[in-house]
């Protein structure tokens, strides 16, 4: 739905309300919160009535409801919703999204269009703890408007390496927020004061160290490859046996500073972590980044990535070779018979570096 696209780009929160919560409900919302009709079809008396009671919190984006969705004494009521959504709509219509935005905005909202998601959960003690997510497979940036009551402070906590930054004016009109591919943050807006905090620092977008030269081993497979890794379907004499891929390189760490991550750009399967004979754990969605600093030293380090394919590739593979009858299915797949598989692109080292408190 284009609007929920528009919402969400836009950092704004939302959730879906209904008749009975307009009806029975509306003294729960909080003092910022707003009502947004959008193409509504019909709606309850009851409920245009309450929202009429609190016409400065309403917009109307789209077409306004003009009937009740049941027949019940329908032309009198019908006629009561029409006139009530009437006065809705000369008192604030939105056009577009620019104007759903500027009307939404409240203490916290993006300057403009985003791949960064936000959702706001508002504390009973007035504090509020917006959880921010870059849904994007590539970094970006995001401006957001800020304004904070008196006496508030802003902090910013990140998840990945647990530290919590706080922002050194105490109110802003704009805040500049970098994001990784796929990486989250949390703001959190309070009066009081959190332990630990240190000056805010955005969140690392380097290209890191490159990896680039690599060997790989699938059974009786054996190939020397450089970095960007390509699929291991296209190299000539590659056959999947069932056995996983193993991909191995040795590089140099001259010191350990802070958190060190392993970031592979795109994994076809699930990948197995390895440094230095230690099993580190396995990824099997996006981002594909691990912390490998406890297995790292200085010196030269042995890191090993083994591949899980998914089974299909494999029951393909067999089919091709005569080792097992062809399934039905693959009669109409095409060229889509032959997935991709193994590491894909670059992989890096990325170093974090977490300043002291």
């Amino acid at each position: 739905m284009p609007i929920v696209k528009e919402l969400d780009e836009r950092g704004i929160t939302w959730t879906w309300i209904n008749d009975d919560a307009l009806t029975h409900r509306l003294d729960t919302l909080n003092t910022d919160q707003k009502i947004l009709l959008f193409d509504a079809p019909w709606i309850e008396l009851e409920s245009a009535q309450a929202l009429a009671a609190i016409s400065d919190r309403v917009a109307i984006m789209g077409r306004a409801p003009t009937r009740q969705p049941g027949y019940l004494d329908h032309q009198v009521r019908d006629a009561q919703i029409a006139e009530i959504m009437r006065v809705l709509e000369a008192n604030r219509t939105l056009s577009d999204a620019g104007a759903l935005q500027a009307w939404a905005k409240g203490n916290f909202v993006f300057a403009g269009a985003s791949t960064v998601r936000r959702v706001t959960r508002v504390q009973s003690d007035d504090s509020a703890i917006h959880f921010l997510s870059n849904q994007s497979a590539t970094a970006t940036r995001v401006t957001v408007d800020v304004t904070l009551d008196e006496g508030s402070s802003l902090y910013a906590f990140d998840p990945k390496t647990g530290q919590t930054f706080k922002f050194e004016e105490a109110s802003q009109e704009q805040l500049e927020l970098a994001f990784p591919a796929l990486a989250s943050l949390f703001l959190i807006e309070t009066p009081g004061e959190l332990p630990g905090a240190v000056v805010y620092e955005s969140l690392p977008i380097g290209e890191g160290i490159s990896l680039t030269e690599w060997s790989l081993k699938a059974g009786t497979f054996e190939a020397e490859l450089e970095s960007p890794l390509v699929d291991a379907a296209s190299l000539e004499g590659f056959r999947d046996e069932g056995t996983g891929l193993v991909y191995s390189t040795i590089t140099s760490v001259s010191e350990i500073p802070g958190p060190i991550y392993l970031v592979m750009e795109r994994v076809e399967g699930s990948v197995a972590v390895s440094v230095n004979g230690s099993d580190l754990g396995r990824l099997v969605l996006p981002p594909y980044e691990i912390d490998i600093s406890s297995a790292l030293h200085a010196g030269e380090n042995q890191i090993t990535l083994t591949v899980t394919p998914p089974r299909f590739h494999e029951l393909v593979a067999r089919a091709e070779s005569g080792e097992e009858p062809k399934m039905e299915f693959m009669a109409g797949l095409g060229e889509k018979k032959h997935p991709k598989i193994g590491l894909i692109g670059d992989v890096r080292l990325v170093t974090q570096s977490i300043p002291n408190p």
